[in-house]
């Protein structure tokens, strides 16, 4: 190889607002995850507290199905809210904003064979 020979190679990179929309997506979907498993307490009048499952796991007796009402289906229905503005924004922000495409050149490396002296 001489030894004036370049290589190139390709780098893509996410624009700044591509990079925004990210971070913006990303905190949704830890907010979608926070809605769906955190524990859902419920404060009476009196002051007491009563737990009401989560969105993932809502309570099956009638008791609590009762007191907590429809508390977990709308955790539930948040929760999936902020999963969908996630993946839009992420989705949206990559594709009106895009990539940066730019070609980098550097000398070529010798090869292994060219390096070591032959006796």
């Amino acid at each position: 190889m001489p030894p004036d020979a370049l290589e190139t190679r390709t780098i893509i990179s996410p624009r700044l607002g591509t990079r925004i929309t990210t971070v913006v997506a990303l905190v949704l979907l830890a907010g979608a995850v926070y809605w769906f498993f955190t524990p859902i307490t419920l404060t009476g009048s009196s002051g007491a507290q009563f737990g009401c499952g989560s969105a993932k796991s809502p309570p099956s007796d009638a008791f609590p199905k009762n007191v907590c009402g429809d508390l977990p289906k709308v955790h539930e229905f948040r929760s999936v809210a902020f999963l969908v503005a996630g993946i839009l924004i992420g989705l949206l922000g990559a594709v009106m904003f895009g990539f940066e495409r730019r070609t980098q050149t550097r000398a070529a490396r010798p090869s292994s064979a060219e390096e070591s002296p032959t006796p």
